[in-house]
């Protein structure tokens, strides 16, 4: 009786089996395992379809057709498994060597994503990248540090349009070549190659830092840095970024400030226009950086550069951003508006000044003896010098009478 009871539950899971196989045969039959097996063969299409897309995503990862960020992982690397196998050995000594080969493996991944990540922010921490808040707050900033730059460019314009206009007035024609051809070219130059170069690095390297491509200091940007950063901008930033960039190699200030509007525009930084009263207090701030300088300063030649921009901001209530070169133009253009005593003591100052600087350049027995002469005279007439600057009163009412 046991085996037939036996042999009876057998034959019935050999049927159970036998209806299970011709459903699974028969193409979604009508049993509930028939329908069962149709749903497992809709799941493997599935899983193929994933696989292949794996497949294909790996392979394009591997050709290197895949975006920057695949790139930048791939070339930012951890440590290969032998690495960290070696690693493993030596903290732990006493562990199989098998154990520690595929422990290695287990770990290479994740240590590597992880090693990424962290790199990844402390990158965008300090090239001003991260959270929405910190990303609005540093684009804040950036609008405040290119407004003032912009806003300092502006004023500084006048004090060069200033020129052009005292050189239609000249009556002799070297004079009119002096100050049209040589003064208004040689300011523009330099405030392109100053003012205008930082504001151009630091709108370049905040776009560069959403390629995580920037520097940590935009001042040590070079042309040639500048050029290689632009030509991997996107494409809807990389031609007004370039106009802006070619700008700082012309001569006029106009073609600068057309082409910084146009990157601002593209980059949402709003430039605000400075009222008269913000002017005048920047204008003030100028004047009294100037003379503390001055008053600090005890150098003949830095004492003339400092005295004689001092000067002409006084007298035309205009800044002027030059450098010493362009000192005997600035000069030249205060002869219309010093006392003659005034402006005869900044020339004699001036001559010993170039005097003392060539007796230094060729040294000799008898030229050292001429530099120490004229370094001691030109000391003693450096208070003259800083009271026609500081105290414009004095020279105003000379003038008067």
């Amino acid at each position: 009786l046991e085996d037939m009871a036996a042999g009876g539950k057998g034959g019935k899971k050999d049927e159970r089996r036998k209806k299970a196989a011709e459903g699974k045969t028969s193409g979604g039959g009508g049993s509930g395992y028939g329908a069962r097996e149709v749903k497992t063969k809709g799941k493997s299409k599935k899983q193929k379809r994933r696989e292949a897309e794996e497949e294909e995503a790996a392979a394009t990862k591997s050709s290197g057709s895949g975006g920057h960020s695949r790139a930048r992982h791939q070339d930012l690397p951890f440590m290969t498994v032998e690495e960290i196998e070696n690693v493993l050995q030596e903290k732990l000594p006493d562990c199989d060597e098998g154990f520690v080969t595929e422990l290695a493996e287990d770990l290479h991944r994740p240590l590597t994503k992880s090693y990424q990540e962290v790199a990844k922010s402390v990158f965008l921490a300090s090239s001003g990248g991260g959270s929405g808040a910190s990303r609005k707050e540093t684009h804040r900033d950036l609008q405040e540090k290119v407004n003032g730059l912009w806003t300092n460019v502006k004023l500084f314009e006048k004090g060069l349009k200033l020129f052009e206009e005292e050189a239609q007035t000249q009556l002799a024609k070297h004079l009119l070549k002096l100050f049209e051809e040589e003064a208004q070219t040689q300011l523009a130059k330099h405030l392109l190659k100053t003012l205008c170069t930082d504001v151009t690095n630091i709108l370049l390297n905040f776009v560069a830092s959403e390629q995580m491509m920037s520097v940590t200091d935009p001042k040590t940007i070079t042309i040639e840095m500048r050029s290689k950063l632009i030509s991997s901008l996107p494409e809807h930033i990389k031609e007004p970024m370039n106009r802006l960039h070619t700008s700082l190699a012309g001569k006029h200030i106009d073609e600068f400030l057309s082409a910084l509007e146009t990157v601002a525009e593209e980059m949402q930084v709003m430039l605000k226009k400075a009222d008269k009263k913000k002017e005048r207090q920047l204008v003030f701030n100028h004047r009294q950086s100037l003379c503390e300088e001055l008053g600090r300063e005890e150098e003949p030649a830095a004492v003339l550069h400092l005295a004689v921009l001092l000067m002409f901001q006084h007298l035309s209530h205009v800044m002027v951003h030059a450098p010493g070169r362009c000192v005997p133009l600035i000069i030249g253009y205060l002869e219309q508006h010093l006392p003659r005593e005034q402006h005869a003591k900044l020339v004699n100052f001036q001559d010993l000044v170039i005097q003392c600087v060539k007796a230094k350049q060729h040294p000799g027995d008898d030229t050292e003896k001429d530099a120490d002469n004229l370094t001691t005279m030109l000391h003693r007439l450096v208070p003259d010098i800083k009271d026609m600057a500081l105290k414009p009163r004095k020279a105003s009412t000379e003038q008067e009478d």
